[in-house]
């Protein structure tokens, strides 16, 4: 797991007093109209439930990561934290299976899981739990995992259809929910719980009980019955942190004699790709039974060709050794070991985070104390004199710090350098093209930026001007090329209008035309705003994930500092391609601006 670069906003020499000031702090009740109420017991619940009823708009709550998901359209009045009651947060085993109250985290939940494989008293039990805590691993990262609730999760499923893994697998197997409304609490199974009309804050979700595998299945020692789980997932990431397009779980008590009678699926009308998730599901009962059969066996009449008869239940359990009715295949690649280690296939450092998700990304470190954000404001004119930036006179806009053009920039109006030369970062008296930085709007919340940038009026003058070139053509014709470094200029072969003139065919006209070509990306840049000053010196420190060697040399040539004097923090290069690499360069210069001036 990495770490957020916390640290990377501490000078060297702080004591702990200090880079604890320095962290981001979080006060819940400095938020305007924000009432948390943390309750133990039950009784206190329901009192305070009925006092406020019809009075103030009343939720309950137990973490908050559904919002990443869900946003919060209704406010509320109260807000009821139920995590202290310990009815909730208590996990019992017994012999009738496993029970674990709806405030227990999902890391806890599968530590659990993960215990009743030690004290199953069946082969097949223990199986089936390990394969559910495996595939509880695979939902979400870390970080939600280990704050976000197992009720909550089984709550967004039933309440806003939410694609969840883990209602999906303990409802294959079985599950119970035991629900609470008033004084009187009621045992339903998970698909009732599913199909019931949402819940509301009178009703209140308690535990989940994952039953004894024996008794759900019927199974007994002296039975000729086997037990069948499997659980599947396709997601973009399925190392976890990514929706999956489709889970299925799939459990089933099979004897020597197996029918297949028959599965439709049909997806909801407003699904995504229906075909395609379709095909999954049929995929994914199709593999659930091949790993009955086993492959290159002959077999008796009245069976597939090609497989045998039923496995052992530990064999049918652990499908990991047992080959499926796909067909396999092998590539073998012979080496040059001249030069070992050098050409062997290694997997890329850091791989699996990065595929998972896990990985932890400029967006993703917390914004330092005093943080402040910026928005900027784009040219609309392709070639004009800029005369003035200036806010409506009518608009209030809270929370802005300042507005930064070229003319506060301390050293080179710079803002992209690589091979083929350099670009301002903001326009100075004459904008170059429509969409052009003209200013950077900066306030102490992305929100009050990105208002205020557009509330700013810029005042053009294309008086004396020659109109702007628009085309290619007009590219051509008035001869307004740009220059190409002597490096990356073509060395001339030959002589091109002498053999023009001789070849045997000629082409007379030609036309070539290109719709054009754009890049969609979001960059993200963090600057500690309390920089360091030792007599004519600065020190900056950036994040920055893309071509980190040009950002080092463009901020400091745009600040005028030397280059020692600027740390730049890349945490993985690859991905990004021409125009991505270079066009996030200005981003992280107009922030270092920002750092220098407020």
């Amino acid at each position: 797991m990495e770490d957020l670069g916390l640290n990377s906003f501490w000078r060297k020499g702080d004591g702990k007093d200090v880079k604890l000031s320095s962290l981001p702090s979080y006060k819940h009740n400095d938020i305007p109209g924000l009432v948390l109420l943390t309750l133990r017991n039950f009784k206190d619940f329901w009192v305070l439930l009925r006092m406020e009823m019809g009075v103030n708009r009343v939720t309950v709550v137990v973490s908050n990561t559904g919002l990443g998901y869900y946003k919060e359209v209704e406010s509320y009045d109260k807000y009821i934290d139920l995590r202290y009651i310990l009815e909730l947060s208590m996990i019992r085993r017994d012999d009738s299976g496993i029970n674990i109250g709806v405030a227990v985290t999902i890391s806890k939940a599968i530590e659990a899981v993960k215990e009743c494989n030690q004290h199953g008293f069946h082969t097949e039990e223990n199986m089936v739990y390990k394969k559910i805590a495996d595939h509880m691993e695979k939902v979400a990262s870390g970080f939600i995992k280990n704050s976000a609730s197992l009720g909550g999760n089984l709550v967004m499923a039933q309440r806003n259809h939410f694609p969840s893994d883990i209602a999906t697998v303990l409802l294959a197997v079985g599950s119970l929910v035991n629900i609470m409304n008033g004084l009187k609490s009621k045992e339903l199974t998970m698909e009732e719980f599913l199909r019931r009309p949402k819940l509301d804050s009178k009703s209140i979700l308690l535990s989940v009980k994952i039953p004894d595998w024996n008794r759900l299945m019927g199974i007994s020692l002296g039975t000729r019955m086997n037990l069948l789980f499997e659980t599947y997932r396709a997601a973009p990431q399925p190392l976890g942190n990514a929706l999956p397009y489709l889970n299925a779980a799939l459990m089933a008590k099979v004897s020597h004699s197996v029918k297949l009678l028959g599965a439709i699926v049909v997806p909801d009308d407003d699904t995504s790709n229906p075909a395609y998730r379709s095909s999954l599901a049929v995929s994914f009962l199709l593999e659930f039974f091949s790993h009955l059969f086993e492959a290159n066996v002959e077999l008796p009449d009245g069976y597939m060709n090609g497989y045998s008869p039923l496995l052992s239940p530990a064999k049918q359990l652990d499908h990991g050794k047992i080959p499926t009715l796909l067909s396999s295949s092998k590539q073998e690649v012979e080496l040059n070991r001249q030069y070992h280690p050098v050409g062997d296939p290694i997997a890329k450092s850091g791989v699996a985070i990065q595929a998972s998700g896990e990985a932890v990304y400029v967006d993703d470190i917390p914004s330092p104390t005093n943080c402040l954000h910026g928005a900027f404001i784009y040219g609309t004119k392709p070639f004009a004199r800029v005369k003035g930036i200036k806010l409506r006179p009518e608009s209030v806009v809270d929370g802005v710090s300042g507005l930064i053009s070229f003319k506060d920039i301390p050293g080179e109006n710079i803002g992209v350098k690589n091979r083929l030369g350099s670009e301002p970062l903001f326009a100075d008296e004459f904008t170059r093209c429509a969409g052009q930085y003209i200013a950077f709007m900066v306030a102490d919340t992305q929100k009050h930026a990105d208002s205020a940038a557009d509330h700013v009026v810029v005042d053009y003058d294309t008086q004396n001007l020659e109109p702007p070139i628009l085309s290619v053509e007009e590219v051509v014709r008035k001869s307004s090329f740009f220059e190409v470094p002597p490096p990356l200029k073509p060395k001339q072969v030959g002589d091109f209008s002498k053999g023009m003139a001789e070849a045997d065919h000629k082409i007379l006209s030609a036309e070539v035309s290109n719709s054009g070509h754009s890049i969609t990306s979001t960059w993200r840049h963090k600057l500690p705003l309390q920089f360091q000053m030792k007599i004519t010196a600065l020190w900056f420190t950036v994040h920055h994930n893309t071509m980190p060697e040009f950002a080092h040399t463009t901020i400091s040539r745009c600040l005028g500092i030397p280059e020692h004097n600027v740390r730049v923090i890349t945490r993985r290069v690859g991905g990004g391609f021409g125009g991505k690499g270079f066009k996030a360069m200005p981003v992280a210069t107009a922030c270092a601006v920002a750092a220098y001036k407020f």
